[in-house]
């Protein structure tokens, strides 16, 4: 079973400084549109959100706060291009959610370390346990998600995820319905 971890990102530059001696040693990274906050006025207030639907994110510049040795110049992104302004929260969740989804099936074989913002962290929660209503999501908050995964006749056949993490251990909180909150498999009717 491969793990999947997200982490609530604060900023750029300081989670990248402080993860970069620690992914030097056999890590890639790269940048992934999708992972980006929402694209909406909830998420980004008002005067600081773009006059024309533009944010001027420059993926160069992200990419030279981290030691060239462990940018992954070659990887194919999933989003092209950042997602449009003013998406609703449920788009920005369904984008969140089969992003977490396609990352996974695109590198089946490894565990992948997601970098991105509480709502994405909330959106991976709630949609991999069933029933989880997230009550909040501290800044470097994480979740751990796990999936099975088989090899046969050469392709992969995954199974569903798992949310690993119990509530308030990692810097986000969740409730369960009663009936729930022992079940650690959501994927159980």
């Amino acid at each position: 079973m491969l793990s999947l971890r997200l982490l609530r990102l604060f900023s750029v530059r300081s989670t990248c400084s402080n993860q970069a001696p620690i992914l030097q040693e056999s890590y890639k990274v790269s940048v992934e549109y999708g992972l980006c906050e929402m694209m909406n006025s909830k998420a980004i207030r008002p005067k600081v959100a773009p006059k024309d639907g533009n944010m001027g994110f420059d993926v160069a510049v992200c990419e030279a706060m981290l030691p060239a040795e462990i940018v992954d110049k070659n990887v194919e992104r999933v989003y092209k291009e950042l997602p449009q302004w003013e998406e609703s929260v449920l788009q920005a969740g369904a984008r969140y959610q089969q992003l977490i989804k396609d990352l996974a099936d695109k590198y089946p074989t490894e565990n992948l370390l997601l970098v991105t913002h509480g709502e994405g962290v909330q959106v991976a929660v709630s949609s991999f346990k069933k029933d989880a209503e997230v009550n909040e999501v501290d800044y470097c908050g994480y979740v751990e998600l796990r999936r099975p995964i088989f090899k046969k006749d050469h392709t992969f056949i995954t199974g569903e995820f798992d949310l690993l993490t119990p509530s308030g251990q990692t810097g986000v909180s969740y409730s369960l319905p009663r009936a729930l909150e022992n079940d650690t498999n959501q994927t159980t009717p």
